[in-house]
């Protein structure tokens, strides 16, 4: 019997008006922000990665991940994490998977694997990322608890729906950060804080 896997589900389809662009494709260091977010989930483990994108934004990913197209993009990012865990679905031996949106770039591969660890050793069918104690992404959810993401709709997230449910919390403020990239001006400021990173390395 093969060993369970925890995959991962990439939210990678949405619109990006306040950006102006494909921000996705905007580059930190060399890195898309696709790329870098994808790698990540890689890095830490999580097989099979699911990318899910809007229909017309597809590209590629790097090896070990797959695409998917959600033809309901412009219904809100619920219908990504409906799509993702979906596909999810028909792979028998993933036990639980990890969701994260594609625009956070410093949600490393350190902090999913600081939820998969504790999954497995405490074997809580929810388990969340909390940075300065507030519960945000990316969250891990055990294949049991999947129907979860039926509770949601437009731009309202799993994290919504975890909150109720006494989830394991592990904080990640040391690994990683939430900040995310949704307007030219946080890109400028991505770049900075990468820069001024790099200088001090």
């Amino acid at each position: 019997m093969p060993a369970e896997r925890i995959g991962g589900v990439l939210l990678a389809a949405g619109a990006g008006k306040r950006f102006g662009a494909d921000k996705l494709a905007a580059e930190l260091r060399g890195e898309s922000l696709l790329y870098r977010s994808v790698t990540a989930m890689l890095r830490a483990a999580l097989d099979p990665v699911i990318v899910v994108v809007a229909p017309g934004t597809e590209r590629p990913v790097p090896h070990g991940a797959t695409t998917v197209v959600n033809d309901r993009s412009i219904d809100g990012i619920a219908t990504s994490v409906q799509v993702g865990l979906a596909t999810l679905r028909d792979v028998p031996d993933v036990a639980a998977a990890v969701i994260a949106p594609a625009d956070q770039p410093w949600c490393g591969a350190a902090v999913h694997q600081r939820l998969v660890e504790a999954y497995k050793q405490t074997n809580r069918p929810v388990v969340v990322a909390t940075f300065g104690g507030a519960v945000r992404n990316p969250v891990l959810l055990a294949r049991g608890q999947w129907c979860l993401s039926e509770r949601i709709c437009g731009d309202v997230g799993l994290s919504a729906v975890v909150r109720e449910l006494s989830p394991l919390r592990v904080e990640c403020d040391d690994v990683g950060s939430v900040a995310d990239v949704d307007t030219p001006a946080d890109l400028v400021l991505a770049r900075r804080t990468e820069e001024a990173q790099a200088g001090g390395a």
